[in-house]
């Protein structure tokens, strides 16, 4: 459902669903992503026989800012066509790896991180991208060790995330059933 419609986890409301997983549908022939998102979103509609509607919710977050003392970021990347399609940061040494991220792209990928229990958004207005590296934080994560990633982010990039709220456009599940036969 989050690729079908676009959405993090967080933003599915009102889910009682099971937790079971299922073999959807295979395209013997390439297909756009754009089409391939409606085709599934209109299989989810036939066949589990989802409804659903969007709406506007407040929900706590983590808003990533400048800690007192100012940024401590490694030197800007210069400006290139190749950019970072990684979903998660690479893990060496124990450590973090971030390539070639902007901030943004950082603070979404750190909220996906174990032990990062809300979504993280940018609120610093540092512009440009950058090779970020945090340093033992892979354990951290393995840890499910929030405090820990928090800390990691204050002491080596000097960057705070503060509890926030903000709102999102959430889906709101209304009705779904066990999926019918094929």
């Amino acid at each position: 459902m989050q690729w079908a419609y676009g959405v993090s986890h967080f933003q599915i409301a009102d889910t009682h669903l099971s937790p079971e997983s299922y073999d959807l549908a295979k395209s013997a022939v390439a297909v756009p992503v754009s089409q391939l998102k409606l085709m599934l979103q209109d299989l989810l509609t036939k066949r589990f026989r989802l409804t659903l509607h969007r709406e506007s919710r407040m929900l706590p977050l983590y808003q990533l800012v400048v800690a007192k003392g100012g940024p401590k970021l490694p030197p800007a990347n210069a400006q290139s066509s190749l950019h970072s399609a990684e979903s998660l940061p690479r893990v060496q040494g124990g450590s973090f790896v971030f390539v070639d991220n902007s901030i943004q792209e950082f603070a979404a990928k750190f909220s996906q991180l174990n032990g990062v229990d809300l979504p993280v958004v940018d609120r610093t207005g540092i512009q440009g991208t950058f090779d970020i590296v945090l340093k033992s934080a892979a354990t951290a994560a393995r840890e499910g060790d929030g405090a820990a990633l928090f800390a990691i982010v204050q002491d080596q990039l000097g960057l705070k995330l503060e509890p926030a709220k903000a709102p999102f456009d959430v889906i709101v599940i209304d009705h779904a059933e066990k999926p019918s036969a094929n």
